[in-house]
């Protein structure tokens, strides 16, 4: 992983201190325009067993203005738990594909109380 975007995942792990799965942020990152299509961003924080490292998960669905978008959403957020699971279950930590957790309240086990 190159330095800047190592930077970019420090940066929004820092700033969104909750933001690991299965919490999902979801933004609108292009309203409808003149094609009628727009785009919808997920991305969370999924963390190794231990909980000190972190790979950014993101995925971003085109959408048509003539879309269910309530649907549409409540399909993708399905698909990106799943996949999500896997990551958490599979992945390998690496240092070239993750990035240590930049936040010591996220370094707690589930049993530990804040």
């Amino acid at each position: 992983m190159d330095d800047d975007k190592k930077r970019e995942w420090i940066n929004i792990a820092t700033e969104h201190l909750n933001l690991r799965f299965p919490i999902v942020k979801l933004d609108i990152i292009s309203p409808f325009n003149n094609a009628k299509e727009g785009k919808v961003l997920l991305q969370t924080f999924v963390a190794n067993k231990d909980r000190t490292r972190l790979t950014l998960f993101r995925k971003i669905h085109v959408t048509r203005s003539t879309d269910n978008i309530f649907e549409v959403l409540k399909q993708l957020e399905i698909r990106f738990v799943k996949e999500g699971k896997l990551i958490e279950d599979k992945f390998i930590f690496s240092e070239e594909h993750s990035i240590a957790e930049p936040c010591e309240i996220n370094k707690r086990t589930n049993h530990e109380k804040i």
